[in-house]
C-alpha cells in the first residue's frame, strides 16, 4: 500500500487535471494518497522503531532544512499577496521529500511498477482528451488542463526511464506500454521532456555499448541487423501504401499536424510563443538579481517586480527563481543539496536509474516548473539520500531485498 500511495501522490496533480474533464465527481486524489500513506504507516509494525542516520544523511537533511527556512524567511519581506500560497504549495513538496528521505520501506521496483501503471492510465485518458483539446472543443476546464501538459510530459519521460532501467522482465505489454507513453509524450507537445529523454537515453545507450565492448561482451550482430532490416521494411511499406489525401481532413491528422508544428518551431528562428515568453521571464529574473543579489525581492514577488502583476508566475528556471526571490543564500543551499544528491547516487551508491532520473529532473527544472510544485524531483532527492546508506549491500543481494531489509543488512 505504501508504494502505491507514494506513486499516486506523485501523479495526483496530473490525474486530477484529467478527472476535472472526464469525471469531476472524483474526490481529491492528493488527499486520498496522503490518507493511504498515513494508513500504511499505522499498519506498519515498526513505525516507532529507532532510525539511524549516517553523517552524510544528516548533512544533506540539514542543508535541505536550511534551504526550506531560507525560502520561508523570504516570505517575511515579500510584497506579494501570493507568498502564503506559495508556502502552502511548498509544504507539500517538503512532505514528499521527507517521504523519500525516511522511505526505508519503499521498494524501488514496486514503486516503479505502480508509477508506470498510473502514467499509462493517465496516457489513455490523455489520448481521449487530447484531440478535443487541440481542436478547441473543450470548455473552461481546458485552461486548467493546459497548465499541466508539461507535468504530464515529465511523467511519461520519467516512466520510460524507470521502465528500461528498473524493469528486467519484458513482455509484449511492456513494449506496448512504452510505445503508448512515447506516443503520448510526442502528442503532448512537451518539447523539453522529449528532448531531454532522447538526449539522456542516447547517452545511456552509448555508454552501455562502450561498456559492453570494453568488457569483450560484444554486440549481437544478428539481432542488430534483423532489427534494422525489419524497421526498414516497415518504413518503406508505410511510405509506399500511405495515401495522405484519404486522411487529410480527419481529426487525428489535424491533431498530429498541430503537434508536429509545435516541435518544428525548434528548427526556426522564431521558437514559438512559449519559448519567447520564457526568454522574457528569464530576462526579468536577471534584472532582479542585478538589483537585489543578496536577499532577492521576496517569496512569490518575482511576478510583481518583473512583470508588474501580482501572480504566481516564475522565471522557468530553478536557480533563477530561487535567487531572484529568496537571495543568494537560498541559491547556495539548493546547489549544495543537488551536489549532495549526485554524490549519493554516483559515489556512495551507484544506481544508474537514479543517476539518469535525477539528471533529467534537474535539467528539466532549468526550463520549466516552479520548485514549489516540483514534488517529483524532491521526492527522488530524498530517496537518493536515503538509499546512500545501503551502499555496502552487494548488487545481487540488493535485488532480492526491500528497503527495510537492506537497512537491516
Amino acid at each position: 500500500m505504501r508504494d502505491f500511495s507514494v506513486a499516486l501522490l506523485l501523479m495526483s496533480g496530473i490525474l486530477k487535471a484529467q478527472f476535472i474533464i472526464l469525471a469531476p465527481w472524483v474526490p481529491d486524489l492528493t488527499l486520498i494518497a496522503l490518507g493511504l500513506f498515513l494508513l500504511s504507516i499505522l499498519k506498519s509494525s515498526n513505525h516507532f522503531t529507532r532510525v539511524h542516520f549516517s553523517v552524510f544523511q544528516i548533512t544533506a537533511l540539514t542543508v535541505f532544512i536550511f534551504f526550506c527556512l531560507s525560502i520561508i524567511f523570504s516570505a517575511l519581506y515579500s510584497p506579494s499577496e501570493f507568498a502564503l500560497t506559495k508556502i502552502r504549495k511548498f509544504i507539500l513538496v517538503i512532505f514528499i521529500f521527507l517521504i523519500g528521505f525516511f522511505g526505508k520501506e519503499i521498494n524501488l521496483k514496486v514503486l516503479t511498477k505502480y508509477y508506470v501503471a498510473l502514467t499509462v492510465f493517465s496516457s489513455c485518458m490523455f489520448l481521449y482528451i487530447f484531440p478535443k483539446l487541440r481542436l478547441g472543443l473543450l470548455g473552461e476546464e481546458a485552461e486548467f488542463y493546459k497548465g499541466s501538459y508539461l507535468n504530464f510530459g515529465d511523467s511519461c519521460a520519467i516512466s520510460l526511464i524507470l521502465m528500461f532501467l528498473m524493469i528486467k522482465r519484458r513482455n509484449p505489454i511492456f513494449y506496448l506500454s512504452a510505445i503508448l507513453l512515447f506516443f503520448a509524450l510526442v502528442l503532448s507537445g512537451a518539447r523539453a521532456p522529449l528532448l531531454l529523454l532522447v538526449m539522456l537515453g542516447s547517452l545511456a545507450m552509448s555508454l552501455n555499448v562502450i561498456s559492453a565492448l570494453i568488457q569483450n561482451k560484444g554486440i549481437n550482430a544478428f539481432k542488430f541487423v534483423a532489427l534494422i532490416f525489419a524497421s526498414s521494411i516497415f518504413f518503406v511499406s508505410t511510405v509506399v501504401t500511405f495515401n495522405p489525401a484519404k486522411y487529410q481532413n480527419t481529426e487525428i491528422v489535424k491533431t498530429l499536424t498541430l503537434s508536429i508544428e509545435r516541435f518544428s518551431l525548434l528548427l526556426k528562428d522564431d521558437k514559438g510563443s512559449s519559448v519567447n515568453v520564457r526568454l522574457t521571464l528569464i530576462n526579468g529574473a536577471v534584472d532582479i538579481i542585478e538589483s537585489e543579489p543578496f536577499t532577492g525581492v521576496g517569496l512569490a514577488a518575482y511576478s510583481k517586480v518583473a512583470l508588474k502583476e501580482d501572480s504566481l508566475k516564475y522565471p522557468h528556471n530553478l536557480f533563477l527563481e530561487v535567487w531572484a526571490e529568496s537571495g543568494i543564500i537560498a541559491l547556495v543551499l539548493i546547489v549544495a543539496l543537488i551536489a549532495l544528491v549526485f554524490y549519493a547516487v554516483t559515489v556512495l551508491r551507484f544506481e544508474p536509474a537514479l543517476v539518469l532520473l535525477i539528471s533529467y529532473c534537474v535539467l528539466n527544472s532549468l526550463k520549466s516548473q516552479s520548485y514549489s510544485d516540483n514534488r517529483v524531483m524532491f521526492f527522488w532527492f530524498g530517496l537518493a539520500i536515503a538509499l546512500s546508506a545501503y551502499s555496502k549491500v552487494t548488487k545481487s543481494h540488493r535485488q532480492k531485498l526491500t528497503g527495510r531489509e537492506i537497512a537491516k543488512a
